[in-house]
């Protein structure tokens, strides 16, 4: 890749409760579409400053104060960049007004015109408008939309990975308690966040489920039974085959939703089960090859029966498993060796060597 062409800009989003200025573009890149107050920052003037002056130039508000939500690297035909600055202002002054540059108008936040804007915008303007940071890079060719890899940042979730980091190495409580006992305690949280009734009582008792549920997820990751990308992953892979609109950012009807939801969870059961049962499979064939080439000695009477136990516990385990009835194969060889241990310890059977 080699950029011939480079540039610094800003964008800035400006909200109203529920509601964000947007502008129809009247010139320049993107003429046509709908975008937001934005420009080119000027020599030795900084990401701030231009956001500022920007939004004054093309649609007369006066920005009090700004938030820097992020930063997405803008690359076309592999020759050309756009370093792009992104932020949100809600303190301003003045009413939006039409210039040369922008036509502005208020738009609900819900029902933005993705399909008016550039087309990789719904991948990551959502999350500036709930609030989140956002960082990354969108590629197109001719500027059309070709692939995009955008990083959404939380500073509340920032604060508390780096909190479960110090509190892995400075903290003798956590490094002498097990994930078993997070997890007790954890359970007593969830019970104590149903029996809240005020604001700042759920506020507490939820800070303390999220507190445990992160140590326990912490532990189990630092001691490698599971990954907290394995857990994520897994939950991902569900959802999306649960909630596929959601995936797809796709609208649908609470119906559709619903009928999404069950037959997906119908489909996981199913696979589930099949998991189970295949698992329990290979578990009663591996116990019967142990058991089948065994050769035993009757030392009473009482080890005679003991012995035709076995065997016909053998053939009945033989029998489900060609029957698929996987359940009672397995308490079939269960009960071959139940028979043969009892009778070896109590000394009514003698195991011969092969």
């Amino acid at each position: 890749m080699q950029i011939s062409k480079s540039s610094n800009e800003v964008l800035v989003f400006i909200k109203d409760k529920d509601k964000v200025l947007l502008i129809n573009k009247k010139r320049g890149l993107g003429a046509g579409k709908v975008n937001v107050p934005g420009g080119k920052v000027h020599v030795n003037e900084t990401p701030e400053e231009a956001a500022v002056r920007e939004v004054e130039e093309e649609v007369g508000l006066k920005i009090k104060k700004i938030e820097k939500k992020g930063m997405i690297l803008f690359i076309n035909n592999n020759t050309e960049s756009i370093i792009t600055h992104i932020f949100t202002a809600q303190d301003y002054e003045g009413e939006p007004k039409e210039s040369d540059e922008a036509e502005p108008f208020w738009k609900d936040i819900s029902d933005l015109p993705y399909e008016k804007m550039w087309d990789a915008d719904k991948y990551w303007v959502p999350y500036v408008l709930k609030g989140f940071k956002v960082f990354g890079e969108v590629r197109f060719e001719n500027w059309k939309h070709q692939n995009h890899e955008i990083n959404v940042v939380n500073d509340a979730l920032n604060k508390l990975l780096k909190y479960a980091v110090n509190n892995e190495e400075f903290c003798p409580y956590f490094s002498e308690t097990s994930w078993e006992s997070y997890l007790l305690a954890l359970k007593e949280e969830i019970e104590e966040v149903a029996n809240a009734r005020t604001k700042d009582e759920l506020v507490e008792e939820l800070g303390d489920v999220l507190h445990d549920l992160l140590s326990v997820l912490w532990k189990l990751h630092r001691e490698k039974v599971v990954s907290i990308e394995d857990v994520v992953n897994s939950l991902m892979q569900k959802m999306k085959e649960r909630k596929p609109q959601v995936f797809e950012r796709k609208k649908t009807s609470f119906k559709e939703a619903v009928e999404n939801w069950l037959k997906a969870k119908k489909m996981q059961d199913e696979r589930k089960s099949k998991s189970l049962y295949e698992a329990l499979r290979k578990e009663t064939k591996k116990w019967l090859l142990k058991i089948k080439p065994l050769k035993f000695e009757a030392l009473t009477k009482e080890g005679e029966e003991m012995v035709k136990n076995i065997k016909a516990y053998e053939k009945d385990t033989e029998y489900f498993l060609k029957e698929g009835k996987l359940i009672e194969a397995f308490e079939a060889v269960v009960w071959a060796w139940a028979w043969l241990e009892i009778g070896e310890r109590y000394g009514f059977i003698k195991r011969r060597e092969i």
